[in-house]
């Protein structure tokens, strides 16, 4: 990348800037991990109800994500007719 005009490095002051979010996607990606982890090993080794009651949860959220994940891709982008269709990825 080089320096700038005061002969400084541009990438280290990238990264220095960049701490925030560094920290920010890291801590995210951490507590995802053990989160999913956590209850990954009780509904595998408890399984029965637990299991059942933790995979019906997990269901409604993942169930919440698509359609509005659907929505946004309709509307941010040039309006078609076939790319409202629910399933349709053929934009």
């Amino acid at each position: 990348m080089g320096i700038d005009g005061n002969s400084r490095d541009l990438f280290s002051r990238i990264i220095y800037g960049s701490r925030l979010s560094l920290q920010i996607g890291v801590s995210t990606v951490t507590f995802a991990i053990l989160l999913g982890g956590l209850l990954g090993a009780m509904a595998g080794f408890v399984g029965g109800w637990l299991d059942d009651v933790i995979m019906r949860s997990l269901d409604v959220f993942d169930g919440f994500s698509k359609p509005a994940a659907g929505d946004c891709d309709c509307f941010s982008t040039r309006p078609r007719v076939n790319q409202c269709f629910v399933g349709d990825r053929d934009c």
